[in-house]
């Protein structure tokens, strides 16, 4: 049984690290390439259901119907396409697929390894490996072998026990494998077959027309323990000669093939076999991208003409961009008509979090233990993954490297990094390479974090005050534009105290100075900023307490307050529109900053970030732009300068955060949904 642990027990913690730094662990991460196969399938294939069941369906269909497709699939590196084929291809040879008497068989080729020459007797070599590799020629010759036993037993019972004893045809697939790989009884079992098809040669090619005694022998005596079968097996998987058999030109392996298809469909019609052609992108590395193109369309449109066969082809958007830009005329059109594409799309964040967790689960499970389940992802957790996703461009192959090195680099420190904390986790692992732009996944969080109901509205408008204080503070101890500084002082004239007060100008450098006040509302549950705190502020300017107000708030401020201002009160009333989310997630931000990267922003990212929240940059630089564009707003003219004109800041900057993002996503999906209707208009018309 599993020793229960808690993370957040110190002596149990310490025995979870000591297994985290011994240097003999394994890595629960896989690490470069990261690249899924056979061999190394994912632990889980999670997220891709929807394209799983796409792809089974088309393959399934050939075993029963004449189609023949050409499935392309595309995505960016590291989306997971060799994680769904290599799963796909595995679940078939384990017998996945075969049901309702529909039996797949598969071959798995890996472009970058195993495909130099596109000719048909090379590809024919390659497919005899793959099925020889994962063992899925001992079961075709073991079928084979049944198929010719019953056929034989069904027209001449008699004549079968002459020739076979006690054999019985319909004994499991294993068994016959079994029998075939028997030293002592081989030869004898194996003569007894090839003397069967001599006698009743006739009654076999009614169910197999293409069968050919010279295929039936190699592919025999390569599967069975006899004395031929090193040679024989080598032909197959080389194209060499065996006795008479040879694989010497492209007609002599479609004949093969064409022969080997009729001898899957005679032992069950409902048969198909499907040939997955991984890393489509490494073969455009080899010559010219047009050549290739061309050699790979003339392979598939020879393999094309061989019934009840599907191919998969697997690689990123510049292998489908450089297949298809390359062929030209009727290859280019028949190409086009002729394949079912399927897009592998990013993974969702959940999905990704589920797969680490999958990992570092197992990875427990073998050292007999199991983690709180409240500290699942020990020494990480659900956030720092998915930050770790958006750092890496939300690419699963590269996010899993980066999983590697982290965990490499507890062993090579002796000292494991306790990374749940997602805050920290930002400075610790350089998530966010520059300060003043939030990837989309932490930007989305930190708007939810400060609008959360789990905040108080007290805590809610402490949290802002404390990040905008901070951010003008740095400016303050760092430039010589901010004079004074204060959070919630009692104004002289007004007695009013605005959240925070600071003074640009009015020191040695700058003489003239402009007296400007923030106030910073943000609800949980409230809809509107009162006519109250608006008047505060009215009173406030009236009385020159302030020169100006910048509003940082989620919600808009009384209308009818606004509306009836005076002009020079109203215009003194600085972005009065609500923040956006993405200018909460980056108030935030300024709160968390300190804590994420163990220092105070710089400067120019204070700059930065205040103009991200909607704080306009005139009202924190040099007091002499602003008092210059104030003249110029009196005389009429519009000052030239790449400082927008404060006025504008009555509405918020439109920024390419969250709010653009989720209206882009809302496009991109509405348009992939056409090309997906679109597409299956075509494979209709096709079919």
């Amino acid at each position: 049984m599993f020793a229960f642990f808690s993370s957040s027990d110190p002596k149990e913690k310490a025995i979870m690290d000591t297994i985290l730094t011994d240097t003999q662990t394994e890595n629960p991460f896989p690490g470069r390439p990261a690249t899924a196969t056979p061999e190394n399938p994912p632990t889980k294939l999670l997220g891709r259901d929807n394209e799983k069941k796409e792809l089974e369906s088309i393959i399934l269909k050939t075993a029963t119907t004449d189609d023949r497709p050409l499935i392309i699939i595309q995505g960016e590196t590291g989306m997971g396409k060799s994680a769904l084929t290599s799963h796909i291809f595995n679940e078939i040879r384990q017998g996945g697929l075969n049901k309702d008497n529909v039996h797949i068989y598969a071959t798995f080729i890996e472009a970058y390894g195993e495909v130099r020459d596109f000719r048909l007797k090379s590809f024919f070599s390659q497919i005899m490996k793959s099925l020889d590799k994962y063992d899925q020629l001992p079961k075709i010759v073991a079928r084979m072998v049944q198929f010719i036993g019953k056929t034989i037993l069904e027209t001449d019972p008699g004549g079968f026990t002459n020739i076979f004893k006690s054999w019985n045809p319909s004994e499991h697939v294993n068994t016959t494998i079994q029998r075939l790989n028997d030293y002592k009884r081989a030869q004898e079992f194996v003569d007894a077959i090839l003397a069967g098809i001599s006698i009743y040669l006739g009654t076999l090619k009614k169910k197999w027309m293409s069968l050919d005694t010279t295929i039936v022998s190699v592919l025999l005596l390569s599967q069975s323990a006899t004395k031929e079968r090193i040679k024989a097996l080598e032909a197959l998987k080389s194209g060499g000669k065996y006795d008479s058999f040879s694989v010497a030109t492209d007609a002599d392996a479609k004949q093969f093939l064409n022969a080997f298809m009729d001898l899957l469909v005679a032992i069950n019609p409902n048969s198909a076999m499907v040939i997955f052609i991984d890393q489509l992108e490494e073969l455009f590395d080899i010559e010219e991208p047009k050549k290739i193109s061309m050699k790979i369309f003339t392979m598939l449109l020879t393999l094309r003409q061989i019934p009840k066969l599907s191919i998969v082809l697997s690689g990123n958007n510049q292998a489908y961009k450089h297949l298809l830009d390359n062929l030209q005329g009727d290859a280019k059109e028949q190409i086009e008509h002729w394949h079912k594409f399927l897009y592998i799309p990013r993974l969702e964040t959940d999905n990704v979090v589920h797969i680490v967790y999958e990992l570092l689960a197992a990875f427990w499970r073998n050292h007999e233990l199991n983690p709180d389940p409240k500290f699942p992802y020990y020494p990480l957790s659900d956030k720092t993954i998915a930050y770790l996703y958006e750092k890496n461009d939300r690419n699963l192959r590269r996010t899993l490297i980066n999983l590697h090195d982290i965990f490499n680099s507890f062993k090579e420190k002796q000292q494991v990094a306790d990374l749940s904390d997602p805050i920290k986790a930002i400075g610790d692992l350089q998530i966010i390479q520059d300060p003043t732009k939030l990837p989309l996944q932490i930007q989305r969080d930190f708007y939810e974090y400060i609008t959360s109901e789990n905040i108080q509205d007290k805590d809610r408008a402490r949290i802002p005050e404390e990040a905008l204080y901070k951010l003008l503070l740095v400016l303050q101890q760092n430039t010589d534009f901010i004079s004074e500084l204060e959070m919630s002082p009692k104004m002289p004239k007004s007695g009013k105290k605005p959240d925070i007060y600071y003074r640009l100008g009015g020191n040695l450098y700058h003489h003239d100075s402009r007296k400007i006040g923030i106030e910073v509302k943000c609800y949980r549950r409230g809809t509107i900023i009162d006519r109250g705190n608006v008047e505060k502020t009215v009173e406030l300017l009236a009385k020159k307490d302030l020169d100006y107000v910048i509003w940082v708030t989620n919600v808009p401020l009384h209308s009818e307050t606004i509306d009836n201002l005076p002009s020079e009160i109203k215009q003194k009333q600085i972005s009065i529109a609500p923040k956006t989310n993405q200018q909460l997630a980056y108030l935030y931000w300024a709160y968390i900053f300190e804590q994420a990267f163990q220092r105070m922003p710089k400067p120019d990212e204070a700059y930065t970030l205040l103009e991200r929240i909607g704080v306009p940059k005139i009202f924190v630089s040099e007091p002499e732009t602003l008092i210059e564009n104030e003249r110029q707003s009196e005389t009429g003219t519009k000052i030239i300068t790449t400082i927008p004109d404060i006025f504008e800041y009555s509405q918020p900057p439109v920024g390419l955060g969250i709010d653009f993002q989720d209206k882009v996503k809302e496009f991109i999906l509405k348009s992939i949904d056409n090309l997906k209707k679109k597409g299956r208009k075509q494979i209709r018309k096709t079919q």
